[in-house]
């Protein structure tokens, strides 16, 4: 749940020590002498605000009901923009509310350009909004104007109308009437290409990062050798280190975005080079492991450097785009999570040390397991 920052759209609940709020829209500020915020509190309650979240999201919509003086917004396809980014940030997160919902104001201007309110929406009027998104744009001379989108663009858009669909059909709204997806099929998602060093492409990059960047040698290796995230680099500690009952090395990543923590296996390599760095000497039980100063959008911008300085130590990385600086970084991930693979490791097990929520998302790697149909047999 997402705490008040500027990133935090209008309309939005928020929870602050527990307890959930809402994020009042400009339109509305006007009802409470100008605030930003106001508690959510249930029938009865005369202070603070609720610690339920599924009440708070009830009291919202109420509140807004009561401001508006109608049952839910039929045609103001702003306000209903606004109220479904509420809902799915209380659902999702504030990130993802985001994107749905400028995929659904997209919808509504295409919609609203052919004279359709947001209550007029039908399955036709999405086919023809789905078949306008996959159609390259012509402009006047001939030219592209706008290509069409990509497969994974269809499948994104179809997923958020999808979501739209369940939230304004809902008995307690009824923006829309029926299934607005009904009848259409879901577009077909292209299969991510996966990109991984191999163990000589890495011990090369790694000589160059050492050579001419030594400030992100250890985050390199942290990357390389646990799988972890850019994000999750700074923050790991000395203290985060322990070992099992049979004296294996392992450390905990934490996710701050998703306030959760995973545990992964140290790899020998890097625990002889944990010791190096200092692992187990006097004044070493706590700290960070690699300077904490080099922040994610820093260590980004350490790689992009590197490579476009040294495009012979690190060929592997000279294909990724240039203004993704995360790149570098998550195929370093990847590479991790493939060299796991490759070893044969099961691949619910990889999904817990990469910290995937879906199996569907480690299924990536399976392509490069060893082929086991007839070699598993000699196990028995």
């Amino acid at each position: 749940m997402n705490t008040l920052s500027r990133k935090t759209p209008p309309g939005c609940i928020i929870r602050r020590r527990e307890r959930y709020y809402w994020k009042l829209p400009q339109s509305l500020r006007e009802h409470f002498d100008g605030r930003q915020t106001v508690p959510l509190m249930m029938p009865g309650q005369t202070r603070g605000a609720t610690k339920n979240k599924r009440a708070a999201e009830s009291v919202r919509l109420q509140m807004w009901r009561d401001l508006k003086g109608s049952d839910a917004p039929q045609t103001d396809g702003d306000e209903v923009v606004e109220s479904f980014e509420a809902h799915m940030a209380l659902a999702t997160s504030v990130d993802n509310a985001k994107h749905n919902a400028g995929k659904i104001r997209r919808l509504i201007r295409f919609a609203a350009g052919r004279g359709v309110a947001v209550n007029g929406l039908s399955p036709e009027t999405i086919e023809a909004f789905m078949a306008w998104l996959k159609a390259d744009e012509i402009g006047p001379d001939g030219e592209v104007v706008r290509p069409g989108a990509a497969a994974n663009t269809l499948y994104n858009y179809y997923n958020a109308i999808k979501n739209f669909s369940d939230w304004a059909g809902h008995a307690r709204r009824t923006i829309v009437t029926g299934d607005l997806l009904d009848g259409i099929p879901r577009p077909k998602q292209d299969r991510p290409h996966l990109r991984f060093l191999t163990k000589h492409q890495a011990a090369r990059a790694w000589r160059t990062v050492r050579r001419f960047a030594p400030s992100i040698e250890r985050h390199f290796l942290l990357a390389l050798w646990t799988g972890a995230r850019r994000e999750e680099i700074p923050s790991m500690d000395w203290s985060d280190l322990f070992r099992d009952q049979t004296g294996r090395l392992w450390i905990r990543i934490r996710n701050f975005k998703t306030n959760s923590e995973r545990p992964v296996p140290i790899a020998p390599r890097l625990g002889r080079r944990l010791v190096r760095w200092g692992m187990g000497r006097r004044g070493r039980e706590s700290g960070p492991i690699a300077a904490p100063a080099l922040v994610a959008s820093t260590l980004g911008q350490h790689l992009t450097d590197l490579v476009a300085e040294h495009p012979e130590g690190m060929p592997m990385f000279g294909g990724l785009r240039a203004h993704a600086t995360g790149n570098g970084w998550h195929l370093l991930r990847h590479t991790f999570g493939s060299w796991a693979a490759q070893a044969g490791v099961d691949i619910r097990v990889i999904k817990e040390w990469m910290g995937h929520k879906s199996i569907q998302t480690t299924m990536i790697y399976a392509a490069v397991r060893p082929s086991t149909s007839a070699e598993l047999i000699d196990r028995l």
